[in-house]
This record gives C-alpha cells, sequence and structure tokens, in this order.
C-alpha cells in the first residue's frame, strides 16, 4: 500500500488500535489535565528563567518513573524544587555543604517527591544511590574557590560517579573556555566613560580595567591577563587583541559591575569541551552528548550592538556560546564508550551502490542512493491510567556515522555524540507485511519473537504514515507501524537488529519511555532525530491526547496581500496521477561519493585502559558537489485576514515516483550550506541572503538533525524567515512556489513525505496555529494565549537554543548605554559595511 486513506486513521483509528477500552473522554480529561496542572499553582512564585533552566537540563535525560536525581550544590534549592514540581514521579535530591542554604531550602520548599540534604560531594554520597546527578554552574564555583586546583574537579567528578547506579548520568552545564593560545580581535564602540568607578565605565574602559584586575584576590600580583589595543577598522571605535578565553570572560560578565568585581577571583571558564570529555571519558563513562548553548535573550541584551568578535585574520565570528551541556553516562567495563570511524577499508564493496536517473522532461540527471532494502519502524506503545503516553524505542544503536571523519562541510553547531542513538523498532518491511492483517493470535507470537514485547489481546499492527528520509539522493522509503502492548515491560536487549548494526559490540536495548520526555528531548538537539518527532506527534494525534510544546521567542509575522492561497487539497489529489518522467540511465551525475571505512567500537578494561571491543566495515554516501549541511527554510507571513502562511515547494522527485507511480512531493525551500559557513551565526546570515531580508528576521526552527544516520553523515539545520520582504517577483515567492494555510499542512502527517517537511511543518503548526496536536506553554508556566488565538499577531517559535540561562538578565548597573550598533555608527569611509546586514562581514 503506498499510503494509508486519511480516513482509515481519523475514524475510527482508537479503536483499530485497540484503545476501544479506554475511557471515551481521555483527550478531554488530558486537556483538563493539562490546563489544571497543579504545577501551575505549584510553580507560580518561581522565576521563568529557572523554569527555563529546569526543564532544559532535565530535557537531557530519559528516566524510568521513580528514579533518583540530585541537584548537586543546589543552593536556594529553587531549581530543585522546580525540578521536582516539573517531575512529580521522580524522586529529587538537593544537597548542598551550607547549612544556612539547606534550612531555608527546607522551610521554603516542601514536595513530596523532594527533599534537602547537608552533605559534602566528596563524602556523603553514597555508592550507587542515583540515577542523574546534576551539575549546574557548580564546578566552576568549586575550580575557584579552590584556588584554582583542577584536581578538586577531578575528584568531585569521581565520587559522583561512584554514586551513579549502572546506567546512570552525570549532567554538566557550565562554561567551557576556547583552547589555550587562542585570540581574538574584540571591538566597542569609542564611547566616553562617566566616572572612574567600575560603574561609570564604557565598555571599553571596563575592558582594560577588568584585563587589569581578573583573579586580583587570590593573586594580587599576578592579577590580570594580555589585552593590547589596536588601530581601529573603523571611526569610532575601538578594537583590542586579547586571547580567547578573557575575551569570552568578560562577555559574560560585563553587563553585571557588581558581581563583576564581587567575582573577580573567579573564573568562569577553566576546561576546554575536550578536557572535559577527556575527564569524564577516564572515568569510564560514556559522553553521551556534549554541546555549546546559545541564550537567546543573553545574546540579544548582551551582545549584539554592543561588542563584535573577530578572528586575528580579521574574519568576523559569531555570538560564543553562552554555556556548554555534558552529558556522561556510568556503564561497565567492556562496554561500549565511543563508536567512530577509524580509517579507509579495503574491502569489496557491499550492498550499498548507486543508480543514475534522468529527468525526461527537463533533462536533468542525479545519482541516488540503493541498497535494495525496504525498511518499517514499529512503536509500540501503551496509555497509563492517568493519560501518559509511553514508548517502547530501540536505546543506544551504535550509529557510528555520527562521529565520521569530516570530509566536506564543519560540525555548524559543535553538536557530538557518542554514537549511539535512540530510535523506533526498525525491521525489513517484508515481515512486517506478512502479519499486519493476521489474527491476534499470530501478532503475539510475532511480536514477542521479533520485539520481545506482548501486544494486547485485541491490538493491530497499524500503518502510519510513510518518510522519505531524503526523497532527492537516498532510495527509500521507511513506513511507520503503532501497536499497542498491554502491560509494562522492564527494558531487554534488543532481540533481532538490522546488518548495519550487527557487528559491534552491543546491539542496545527495548526500553519504555516517557513519550513527552522523547519530544522533550529531540526539542533541545540531545536526540537528532526527525521522524521518531513526527511519528510519536502522530501517534498522540491518533490517540486523542496532547503533547506539551515548551516556547518562547517571539516572531512578528508580516501581513502582505496575497492573490492566490494554495489549497493543499488540491495538491495531494496530485498525488494519485501517475509520472514516470524520471528513468535509469547508464553513467553517474557525480553529485554523491560512496565511501567505505573501518568503524571502531571503544570502551574500558578493568585496568582502566582504552581497548578496542568490535570494528566493523561500513559504506555510506557524502555528497560530492555540496557539504553535509543543509538549511531547510519554513517561509511564514500572514494575509490581511490573519490567517497563518507558510510558503512550500512542490517539485518532482526520482525516489517517491518508484514506490508512489509519481515523484511529486510538497517539500520547503532548501539551500546546500557552502564550506564558507562555519558555524550556525554564518548559517543564518547565508539563509536571508537567499532570501533577501535581514537576518533579524531568520530564527532557528529547533536543532539541527541527520537525515539518515544510517547511509550518510548529512544534516538538517531547520530555520523560519519572516519579513515584509515577503512578496511575489516574477510570479516566484522568494524561494517557494505556493503559499498554503499552515494549519493544512499537518493534514500532510498520514501521507508519505519528506521527514524535514513534515517536522518543520509540525513544529510551526504547534506553535502558531489552533493546534490539536498540543498543548503549548511558555517558560513563566502558563497556557500561551497564541494556543487559542490561532490568528495571533505575534507568533512564537521554540528556540532550544534559548532554552536556559544561568541567571537572569541582570541590567548594568552603571546605566551603560543599551543602543545598538547601527550602519550610522561607522563612517563612509572604506570599508563600507554591506547594507544588508548590521555588522560587516
Amino acid at each position: 500500500m503506498v499510503r494509508p486513506q486519511q480516513n482509515s486513521l481519523k475514524l475510527g483509528h482508537r479503536k483499530a488500535i485497540g484503545l476501544d477500552a479506554l475511557p471515551e473522554n481521555v483527550a478531554e480529561d488530558t486537556i483538563n489535565r493539562l490546563f489544571k496542572d497543579e504545577r501551575a499553582e505549584l510553580l507560580k512564585d518561581i522565576p521563568p528563567h529557572i523554569v527555563k533552566k529546569a526543564w532544559f537540563t532535565m530535557a537531557h535525560t530519559l528516566l524510568d518513573s521513580g528514579a533518583v536525581v540530585m541537584d548537586a550544590g543546589c543552593r536556594d534549592g529553587a531549581m530543585t524544587y522546580t525540578i521536582a514540581a516539573l517531575f512529580p514521579d521522580l524522586q529529587v535530591i538537593g544537597l548542598d555543604m551550607n547549612a544556612e542554604v539547606i534550612k531555608e531550602a527546607r522551610g521554603t520548599y516542601r514536595l513530596p517527591n523532594l527533599k534537602f540534604q547537608l552533605g559534602n560531594l566528596y563524602s556523603d554520597l553514597p555508592p550507587n544511590s542515583v540515577d542523574v546527578i546534576i551539575n549546574s554552574f557548580l564546578l566552576h564555583e568549586i575550580y575557584s574557590t579552590s584556588l584554582y586546583n583542577e584536581r578538586q574537579i577531578q575528584l568531585a567528578l569521581e565520587k559522583q560517579y561512584e554514586a551513579l547506579r549502572e546506567g546512570g548520568s552525570i549532567i554538566i552545564r557550565d562554561y567551557v573556555t576556547p583552547p589555550a593560545g587562542e585570540y581574538v580581535l574584540i571591538e566597542f564602540k569609542d564611547e566616553a566613560s562617566l566616572g572612574d568607578d567600575v560603574a561609570s565605565l564604557s565598555e571599553a574602559d571596563l575592558m582594560i580595567w577588568f584585563s587589569e584586575n581578573a583573579r586580583a584576590q587570590y593573586h594580587p600580583d599576578g592579577a590580570g591577563f594580555f589585552l593590547e589595543e589596536l588601530p581601529p577598522n573603523y571611526p569610532r571605535t575601538r578594537l583590542f587583541r586579547v586571547p580567547a578565553k578573557w575575551a569570552y570572560e568578560f562577555i559574560l560578565r560585563k553587563d553585571d559591575r557588581r558581581k563583576l568585581k564581587e567575582e573577580l577571583a573567579k573564573e568562569y571558564a577553566f576546561y576546554t569541551e575536550q578536557e572535559f570529555r577527556k575527564l569524564l571519558r577516564s572515568l569510564g563513562a560514556r559522553v553521551t552528548y556534549s554541546a555549546p548553548h546559545w541564550d537567546e535573550g543573553f545574546i540579544k541584551s548582551r551582545y549584539v550592538g554592543h561588542l563584535r568578535l573577530y578572528k586575528e585574520d580579521g574574519t568576523k565570528m559569531g555570538p560564543p556560546a553562552t554555556n556548554h551541556i555534558l552529558v556522561a553516562q556510568k556503564i561497565g567495563e567492556y562496554k561500549s564508550q565511543l563508536v567512530q570511524e577509524r580509517r579507509a577499508s579495503r574491502a569489496r564493496a557491499g550492498s550499498v551502490y548507486l543508480r543514475t536517473m534522468r529527468d525526461e522532461r527537463s533533462g536533468a540527471i542525479t545519482d541516488i542512493v540503493c541498497r535494495d532494502l525496504e525498511l518499517a519502524e514499529v512503536l509500540p506503545f501503551r496509555v497509563t491510567a492517568d493519560n501518559k503516553l509511553k514508548v517502547y524505542l530501540h536505546e543506544g544503536v551504535p550509529r557510528g556515522l555520527a562521529n565520521s571523519v569530516p570530509r566536506s562541510g564543519r560540525n555548524l553547531d559543535g553538536r557530538r555524540w557518542s554514537g549511539h542513538m535512540t530510535e523506533a523498532i526498525s525491521l525489513p518491511v517484508s515481515e512486517v507485511v506478512q502479519v499486519k492483517d493476521l489474527p491476534n493470535a499470530d501478532l503475539q507470537k510475532f511480536s514477542v519473537k521479533t520485539f520481545g514485547l506482548r501486544p494486547s489481546l485485541d491490538a493491530k499492527l497499524i500503518e502510519g504514515g510513510g518518510f522519505y528520509p531524503d526523497p532527492t539522493r537516498i532510495d527509500e522509503r521507511i513506513l511507520t507501524y503503532y501497536m499497542r502492548v498491554e502491560d509494562y515491560h522492564p527494558s531487554f536487549e534488543a532481540k533481532h537488529v538490522l546488518m548495519e548494526v550487527e557487528g559491534y559490540s552491543t546491539r542496545g536495548r527495548i526500553r519504555e519511555m516517557d513519550a513527552q520526555s522523547v519530544l522533550n528531548a529531540i526539542a533541545v538537539g540531545f536526540l537528532p532525530s526527525s521522524r521518531l518527532e513526527v511519528q510519536i506527534l502522530t501517534l498522540y494525534r491518533l490517540l486523542g491526547l496532547k503533547a506539551e510544546i515548551w516556547g518562547e521567542m517571539p516572531l512578528q509575522l508580516s501581513e502582505i496581500p496575497v492573490e492566490e492561497v494554495t489549497n493543499i487539497n488540491s495538491i495531494l489529489k496530485k498525488y494519485s496521477q501517475k509520472d514516470d518522467r524520471f528513468k535509469p540511465i547508464k553513467g553517474s551525475a557525480g553529485n554523491i561519493r560512496l565511501v567505505q571505512s573501518v568503524f571502531v567500537d571503544e570502551g574500558r578494561d578493568e585496568g582502566g585502559g582504552m581497548t578496542g571491543l568490535a570494528a566493523k566495515d561500513m559504506e555510506f554516501v557524502v555528497p560530492e558537489d555540496n557539504t553535509v549541511n543543509t538549511a531547510v527554510v519554513l517561509p511564514l507571513v500572514k494575509d490581511l485576514a490573519g490567517e497563518v502562511l507558510a510558503g512550500i515547494v512542490t517539485e518532482y522527485l526520482p525516489v517517491p515516483q518508484r514506490y508512489s507511480g509519481t515523484g511529486m512531493m510538497v517539500t520547503l525551500p532548501s539551500f546546500p550550506l557552502p564550506k564558507d559557513v562555519t558555524d550556525i551565526d554564518a548559517a543564518r546570515y547565508f539563509v536571508a541572503e537567499q532570501f533577501k531580508v535581514k537576518p533579524e528576521f531568520v530564527a532557528r526552527m529547533g536543532e539541527s538533525y541527520f537525515t539518515h544516520i544510517g547511509l550518510t553523515p548529512h544534516r538538517i539545520y531547520p530555520f523560519v524567515v519572516t519579513s515584509v520582504r515577503f512578496h511575489y517577483s516574477g510570479g516566484v515567492f522568494h524561494g517557494a512556489t505556493a503559499l498554503t494555510p499552515l494549519s493544512h499542512l499537518c493534514d500532510m502527517l498520514y501521507w508519505d513525505n519528506h521527514d524535514s517537511f513534515l517536522k518543520i511543518a509540525a513544529m510551526a503548526y504547534q506553535y502558531l496555529c489552533d493546534s490539536d496536536m498540543s498543548v503549548k506553554r511558555d517558560f513563566d508556566f502558563k497556557i500561551s494565549d497564541s494556543f487559542s488565538k490561532p490568528r495571533a499577531h505575534e507568533a512564537s517559535i521554540f528556540s532550544p537554543n534559548s532554552g536556559s540561562s544561568s541567571a537572569p538578565l541582570a541590567s548594568s548597573a552603571s546605566g551603560a548605554s543599551q543602543s545598538i550598533f547601527s550602519e550610522s555608527d561607522f563612517s563612509s569611509a572604506e570599508p563600507t559595511p554591506d547594507p544588508l546586514f548590521r555588522f560587516p562581514r
């Protein structure tokens, strides 16, 4: 079957999946639970930045009910309490060695699943007692108060690792220093100081003062750091050469002058990310994930318009990360720590090959990747008595391509994984087809044998939408199936895995996870999967349940007169019209390169030394004519009636033609990112150039993700664009071929489609429309007004990079100028700034 009929899913799907035993008002009950959630009352007095920090941190965990979470160095206990309120099924402990703050926390915050404990990290952590230990901006405090003693950091993490249960995690949220020896140029407006005291200094003069006094408390004779003032690049500016570390320290501190003076002795950033990773791995931990984090509020209020950074060669740099997060999991000896590409292979070619197709209408030729394998992904699920959705996923799947050698294009957002992914359960679609229409007794036998799970007595395998990971280049369509299970199943090793996973030391485990937690993990980038997100959102919709969507970062949608709006149904009708324009030909288009390499699986032996656990030959592909990075963009505007409209592209692609008889697909504008785009900020500028808009009208639409981690390291970077400059020009809507109501796009969830299109359309739909898929919350824990106002003039797009800051944004104690750079701040002398951008490139 090419695609399911829409009616088969929208009507009667609850009974078909086996949910007729659930209360008919399950959806209504869920909505009432979310709207009248006691969490709103519990958190009404907690500052939004604390809620953000707690939610963002916990989004990097996937915990079982009853798990024990410790907030190390909990201080006043506000974040600890927030975690306990947000996650009532977890046991939360706040630990601090200050008796006064523990006493105050105990008197202020009380919940059944919360306790505060007076104790020392070095002596009061029982072994194998907790599942997660959070270090939220704690380690730099330990480092500074111990007179910059790295051994104290190592000892603290050693004790924490001992306290973890098997499979538990240490979470580090802190600042990370640039590599030693790096220098940058930092540029300020040339403004006069209002006085000699710190509160009255201009930012440039404050930089000089900071360079003379940093670390003064403990080293009065050795205080400060190197600073050199250079001739300015532009009139009315000042330019300094400074170690990158201290430029970073200054940017983090400069806007709170009082705190700057009080904390002169502290070093916020003392380890590089690589040094943190090396230390954690030396403990035996699997560094599951690490990533820089950019707090959008911090950047807009403290960086943009205040200063600019350049490399020593004059290349403009984007804003530095406001902090980093690392997640390290406790594993045993000879367990897989890291999966990565090691070297080229001399083995003979395997099952992956290239086929060249020609569009007989246009004459264009393209290579596509084939391996003669059609996959299905199955999501077993259950709904608990309190209407929470649980899904069974394949955890710890070895995916070495997450750590492949860079070939074309850089890692733009700096996110790294251990090579162990969480995915839906995969198997050849032929195995599913054999049983999907058989009686329940046969399904029971198949499921127990294949998945290790026992379905409910009335369950069936129900087909969801189909997904094309890359309909331009990868000849695969992945079908989704849902199956209800009767009861909770403890985690167990996966019974069957695909050939691409065989040969490693681990097969991964099948584990029940909270579906909302999985969505949270995807939102912050911990799980880099677009398809899994859409699969779970679709399941929520099928069951009449609602996911929670946490959001902020308002975008102004421009109102424009629209002459023609495309009805999505008219496009869908064309899906049934046969079109076989793509034909196989001999030769090669040269746009894809087939690579074969050896991937290694490494762990620790009983002595703590690194040892090889397995090695595997693997074939994969990389773009030959572009980088591995692609920007997919959702253009958004409103018509004069306030309807939110999306710019879409309809095009004919070779892969869908083989499966559905037509290559026609609805997609979004996309652009290969060139090699000179080396960070996220540069990618945003590049997207702005493509749409002829200013960069402030371009925002990230979530974190990057892999298109098909089993075949290619290709990554998608999603963006949204909105501006009054969206208009028709020569009949084209700036890269899109049609405008359609955004609210209609989620009908595509039930049809075979492109992963990237579905993810971005679904995200936008939840945030901007009167969605029946989700309840939207902002971080002051109120139901967002935009949820009930589908045509609100101000829309809200969630950016995981605005997930949290370490502290509320403090205003400058000096009342220093908050104005931003503008073109008038520079003379007309050469070099002339690019008029499209606020800063010269």
